[in-house]
């Protein structure tokens, strides 16, 4: 059997689990070289989602590699299919109605068949699921229900009289069949679950005649398996329900189903072919997977799960006054999956967040809801928690204190490591644009509302910081370059050199802190011996001095000198944020 994902392939035969990379050329599917992904003579099946995909003994792959970051549950059975980061089990693999458990993939979610149930008695039979979505039919009741694995014992929707087959997004299908063998009629159902609208298609009598079955259904098409003289295997264009594909020298039966892609049995083995229809819909949510805590001491971290590859984008943090604390850039996804995002939390109060995944299709199609009615969010809560630590800054390093009260104040977090510990580099220069986030963080993650159009045209509006390098542009803490042609530019990785860095804190003393920087008298003779008078940046360094946030280096003469020009390490920069707000 073959399943297809976007991109991708995966396969089994009698070497074990395999995959290739697809492509479409001039209409028709094209094939990289065949990887072996696990040799097994015993490899029964393979299904895909998204970037993802699940063998029969439930070993995961993410995008043509065994997938390490996620834990395999410990549930017994086979796999039957895997919708984004929900993969179902049962005792029969791909067996419609035997399927005992939904799990998703890192285990912490799974739910049994009977948490579905209306009664301890009964046993409902689970038919397909997309997404958090379940199609199920209880024991004994030929009525068909929707419900959702994150409330099980809520039923979202109920056809009556009928036991759909499969499901994808809103839309649930069957075949009925009536009639004696040779003159039977064969219809194609759909029922939307949302609007409630219905739909038939009845099939020819040369596929219908003697009956079909459902063999796969995806966005906007319905594969189905029919035929009398021979096996007759089609594919139905959902959006119109009226437009057919019969697929050419197919044997009986279709594997997969993928946006404008089919899978199929033919008389020289499995062929992919590719359809003109299918895949057009806007991009569904089918899952996220959350993973730490935003508790001082650990980042929050997401993995999304869509039904289609999606543009580049980015995921927006908003505080409960609507306030946005974070923007995180998201790149651009080839398969739907979107995994690795994270948030350390830096600069945000205990409290409830809510988070808004902004990406689209090339078509410009925003992705939405799994429910389709709106876009994808969730809540994140930071709480109080441990005091983060370094393993770059052991105990007794020069600025320890300093450094872990910038830590401990929420600005900053540092680099997270796999393992989970963290770096702060302390010695690694300090680039513009987190100089920004610094000043920023400090000042509390004041309310602001970045503007549509950048300050600066070295700074493009889903940067990472641009919120923070917006806010230093219009606080006038930072005025950037003026390139004399009516533009400026900010340089946000450049280092910061120590004579910016004193202009920086003198505008923020000025701006945040309220101190009175104008009744600064300026010196007539410098403190630092490298520091003329007639320096760029003379009495923003007197005035550093003077406050006592720089001392700068002391010669054996008794001089001082400030290097001005010298780029401002990141645990000298603890340093200076510390003094210049604790005296």
């Amino acid at each position: 059997m073959v399943s297809l994902a976007y991109g991708r392939v995966y396969g089994v035969d009698d070497r074990g689990i395999w995959t290739r990379t697809t492509s479409e050329t001039d209409g028709a599917a094209a094939f990289g070289a065949d990887e072996l992904l696990a040799q097994s003579e015993r490899a029964t099946s393979v299904v895909a989602s998204a970037g993802r995909a699940v063998d029969a003994n439930s070993t995961l792959y993410f995008r043509g590699q065994i997938d390490p970051s996620s834990a395999s549950p410990q549930i017994s059975g086979l796999t039957h299919e895997i919708s984004g980061p929900y993969v179902s089990y049962g005792p029969l693999p791909r067996n419609r109605g035997t399927i005992t458990t939904i799990s998703s993939v890192d285990g912490k979610q799974a739910v049994a068949t009977n948490e579905f149930s209306d009664s301890p008695e009964s046993s409902p039979r689970i038919l397909a699921h997309f997404g958090t979505r379940v199609l199920l039919t209880q024991e004994g009741s030929s009525d068909t229900e929707i419900r959702d694995l994150r409330e099980p014992g809520v039923v979202v929707a109920t056809l009556a009289g009928a036991t759909g087959q499969g499901l994808w997004g809103d839309s649930v299908y069957w075949v009925t069949v009536t009639g004696k063998y040779g003159e039977r009629t064969t219809v194609l159902n759909e029922w939307n679950y949302q609007t409630g609208r219905q739909r038939t298609l009845t099939l020819d009598s040369s596929i219908g005649a003697c009956g079909a079955s459902l063999d796969a259904v995806a966005d906007g098409t319905a594969a189905l398996s029919g035929g009398c003289d021979g096996p007759q295997d089609i594919v139905v264009n959902t959006e119109n329900m009226t437009d057919i594909e019969l697929l050419p020298n197919s044997s009986g039966y279709v594997h997969s189903l993928n946006g404008n892609q089919v899978a199929f049995d033919s008389v020289s083995g499995v062929d992919v072919a590719t359809l003109p229809f299918g895949g057009t819909s806007a991009p569904r949510l089918l899952g996220v997977i959350e993973s730490g805590e935003l508790t001082g001491s650990e980042s929050w971290s997401i993995d999304v799960d869509l039904s289609k590859p999606a543009n580049a984008g980015q995921l927006t943090i908003t505080a409960a006054d609507g306030s946005t604390v974070a923007t995180i850039p998201t790149p651009a996804s080839p398969d739907g999956s979107i995994h690795g995002l994270v948030w350390d939390g830096a600069g945000a109060a205990p409290g409830s967040y809510s988070w808004a995944l902004e990406v689209a299709d090339a078509d410009g199609q925003a992705a939405v809801d799994v429910a389709g009615k709106g876009p994808i969010t969730g809540t994140v809560v930071v709480e109080a928690g441990a005091p983060l630590s370094f393993i770059d800054v052991p105990v007794g390093t020069q600025f320890y204190d300093e450094i872990m009260w910038l830590a401990n104040e929420g600005v900053t977090t540092g680099w997270v490591l796999s393992n989970g510990d963290r770096e702060f580099r302390p010695v690694q220069p300090v680039a513009r644009d987190a100089m920004a986030a610094f000043l920023y963080r400090l000042a509390g993650s004041p309310a602001y509302e970045a503007p549509e159009a950048s300050p600066f045209t070295d700074v493009p509006v889903d940067s990472q910081f641009y919120k923070e390098i917006s806010w230093l542009a219009e606080t006038g803490i930072s005025t950037g370059w003026d390139m004399g042609d009516g533009t400026k530019q900010f340089r946000p990785l450049d280092s910061v050199a120590r004579d910016a860095m004193a202009a920086f804190l003198y505008r923020y003393a000025d701006v945040v802190l309220n101190e009175d920087v104008a009744g600064f008298e300026t010196p007539g003779a410098s403190p630092f011996v490298d520091v003329p008078v007639d320096s760029l940046y003379f009495r923003q360094i007197a005035w550093l001095a003077d406050r006592g946030v720089s001392t700068g280096w002391v010669n054996d003469d008794g001089t001082a000198e400030f290097r001005d020009l010298e780029p401002v390490n990141r645990d000298a920069m603890a340093a200076f944020m510390y003094r210049l707000v604790n005296g």
